[in-house]
């Protein structure tokens, strides 16, 4: 019987979409256009923030100064994978490998919502994101975990030689001499 009163109350709602009053299109086209003209502005003004923080980057000297105009960039524009690998270059640099594995995993988020996601993806910086995060993982002691990282890189690229090099250290470390032997004999092959 609820059910039944379901369906019969279910019946009785129109879910069409109303048609806007012909007087009503061009006031609503109007406010559009106003909303699209402040987005444009606001963007214009996001853009010329980045370049300042991308100038005053190229000029840096110093790593953790990168580190944090790069998360400056990244917040004003979490898309730029460019910028990324600024990031992850200062954090290596300066040690900060669990900053690292946390901003690889995100950056690679990011590439697979926003650039895979739109069909725009390209194969190599799809594989040196995962690369990082299983770089990351290893430096910071999660060996089995970067193991399974490195994998995925091998299912992109089975020849990629900086992810053999650090497989066979990984393996090294968890005493599994043999497969890192083997890991080695594919980087001289």
């Amino acid at each position: 019987t609820q059910l039944k009163q379901v369906w019969e109350f279910s019946m009785d709602i129109d879910y069409s979409t109303p048609d806007f009053p012909e007087d009503n299109k061009d006031d609503v086209n109007l406010e559009l256009d106003k909303i699209k003209e402040k987005l444009n502005k606001v963007n214009k003004t996001k853009n010329a923030e980045i370049k300042k923080i991308q100038e005053k980057m190229k000029s840096s000297k110093y790593d953790h100064e990168i580190k944090v105009l790069s998360e400056l960039i990244i917040e004003l524009d979490p898309t730029s994978l460019v910028t990324y690998f600024d990031l992850f270059g200062a954090l290596i640099r300066l040690k900060q490998f669990e900053i690292l594995e946390k901003d690889s995993k995100k950056a690679l988020a990011t590439y697979n919502s926003v650039i895979i996601g739109n069909g725009l993806g390209e194969k190599q910086t799809h594989l040196i994101f995962i690369f990082i995060i299983g770089f990351s993982l290893a430096q910071n002691k999660k060996y089995n975990e970067s193991l399974e990282y490195f994998e995925k890189v091998f299912d992109i690229d089975d020849k990629y030689l900086l992810a053999l090099y650090w497989k066979s250290i990984v393996l090294s470390k968890i005493e599994k001499f043999q497969e890192a032997l083997r890991c080695c004999d594919r980087i001289i092959e």
